[in-house]
């Protein structure tokens, strides 16, 4: 049972995991060189893009990809229609598809975001981060306000991120995307399999507005990157 479909609004996590090969963690640590001095790099779309050429070029995954039967049946389809694209990143990358929830906390800052003067730090492109870990419990996540077992530290938000997943008036409009990028070097640990999206680069420190799980657990190599992309969908109550 996915917890998520108890409580609305209601969200899906991604967690994709590709290694760099020798050369592409050269040219990566010379792009990080490059962009030493700018503190909000994340933030900047001409990074983003040398670094994607990168992972293009130099990425590999490490593994065959666990799939789970939803995952399984996409990557059919995608053949079976000939998006060759499609399959491909689907076959590329070792991923997690999860349960995960929106925290009671996340309750309390969505309610505060349409207040006519918000109290609380949004979750936007420069206070959003997200948080992994290896302590997922699966007991009382609604009330969780960080991951149990915190690795590494939480990373800013992507370039463009959050975003509307549909334009107003369309479909997918009531759909919010989020996503993180932990580099290479960022992380170096087995069994991630818990995140936490909050309001605060220090998650103690922050408010958390969603918590999940990453399934199944993925291992992370200094030489690895771990994209986590979470949408949030706000269904009404």
């Amino acid at each position: 049972m996915n917890i998520a479909e108890k409580h609305k609004p209601k969200g899906q996590i991604r967690a994709s995991v590709i290694s760099l090969d020798a050369v592409g963690l050269i040219e990566f640590h010379d792009l990080k060189k490059r962009y030493a001095s700018d503190p909000n790099r994340k933030h900047n779309l001409e990074y983003l893009k040398e670094r994607a050429k990168i992972y293009t070029e130099h990425g590999f995954k490490k593994r065959r990809v666990t799939y789970n039967g939803k995952l399984f049946v996409t990557l059919a389809r995608s053949f079976y229609r000939r998006r060759w694209a499609e399959a491909k990143e689907l076959w590329r990358y070792e991923v997690g598809i999860n349960h995960n929830i929106v925290t009671n906390e996340g309750d309390a800052l969505t309610a505060d975001l349409l207040a006519q003067t918000p109290a609380k730090t949004k979750v936007d492109n420069t206070n959003g981060h997200i948080a992994v870990g290896t302590g997922w419990t699966g007991t009382t996540p609604k009330t969780n306000t960080a991951v149990n077992t915190p690795t590494g530290s939480p990373e800013v938000m992507d370039a463009t991120y959050p975003k509307l997943k549909g334009t107003f008036g369309n479909a997918d409009d009531n759909v919010v995307q989020y996503r993180s990028t932990f580099e290479a070097g960022d992380l170096n640990i087995s069994g991630i399999d818990e995140t936490g999206l909050g309001n605060n680069a220090v998650e103690a420190s922050g408010d958390n507005l969603a918590y999940g799980e990453i399934t199944p657990a993925v291992n992370v190599g200094s030489a690895d990157t771990l994209q986590v992309d979470w949408e949030i969908t706000f269904t009404g109550a």
